[in-house]
């Protein structure tokens, strides 16, 4: 039975049985994993860690053969992204980072990358104001990590790059021109400006480096750009296979008028 130590940002909390919980984390070496932790139901100060989805942890880990279901044998809380849990809108969105990850990742496949997004996304949540573009910009570069973030950059019938685009599918995540926008199916309209705006945020470090400060940069960059927030949304809901449960609280909010 091998033993690992990660680092892990705990997406999901399940019962299990009368004293124990399930465990979906996701961390720096093994991915994304599932955990039974045992006996803590009842005695909240058994680890050193709230057991809290959004917060990191170190985890010792030990591995099963023949079974995903590891058993974690040690937690002890290393950030709570203090602040973020206290303000009901920063909950809603960081309750959105962790599931949207939980959702698009699978078992076992590790990304580096991946977990440093989701923690510096969740530090950054509690300084910032702007919800809205941090949202986008995590949904963008979670995308990116993931191998499956639309082509905005070339249209997607004629493959040419100085074209206006005018449809965005969000089926195949292509943008195409008005050439080639005729036999779209699942489009929905777009600008060159909101594609570049996407294409903006795709430019630069994916992980060390995101930050406020960052996160401002590239808001100068792009500024406040709707439509390419709504290119982005339009897509991951098409290929989500049900909603997310986060996903009317956050809408509840960006109708409300949050800072983007």
């Amino acid at each position: 039975m091998p033993i690992q130590s990660v680092q892990a940002i705990i997406l999901r909390k399940d019962d299990f049985r009368d004293t124990s919980f399930l465990l979906n984390c996701y961390t720096d070496r093994l991915g994304k994993i599932k955990g039974i932790i045992k006996g803590v139901k009842g005695y909240p100060f058994k680890y050193g860690s709230p057991l809290e989805i959004m917060t990191l942890n170190a985890l010792v880990v030990y591995e099963r053969h023949r079974s995903d279901l590891g058993l974690i044998g040690q937690v002890d809380l290393m950030d709570d992204f203090g602040g973020v849990r206290r303000d009901p809108k920063k909950t809603a969105f960081g309750a959105y980072f962790v599931e949207i990850v939980d959702r698009f990742t699978a078992f076992g496949d590790p990304h580096p990358d991946i977990f440093h997004l989701l923690r510096n996304a969740l530090r950054a949540l509690r300084e910032t104001q702007r919800y809205v573009f941090l949202t986008h910009v995590f949904e963008v570069r979670l995308l990116k990590s993931l191998g499956i973030l639309p082509h905005v950059n070339r249209c997607g019938g004629c493959m040419g790059y100085d074209v206006e685009p005018v449809t965005f599918d969000v089926a195949k995540g292509n943008v195409y021109c008005h050439t080639c926008s005729s036999p779209v199916y699942n489009g929905i309209a777009t600008t060159r400006h909101a594609c570049s705006g996407i294409q903006a945020i795709t430019d630069g470090a994916m992980e060390g480096d995101f930050s406020v400060a960052l996160l401002e940069r590239l808001y100068e960059r792009s500024g406040e750009n709707r439509d390419a927030v709504r290119m982005i949304r339009r897509f991951i809901d098409y290929h989500l296979d049900f909603p997310l449960k986060s996903i009317p609280v956050i809408r509840q909010f960006y109708r409300e008028g949050v800072e983007t």
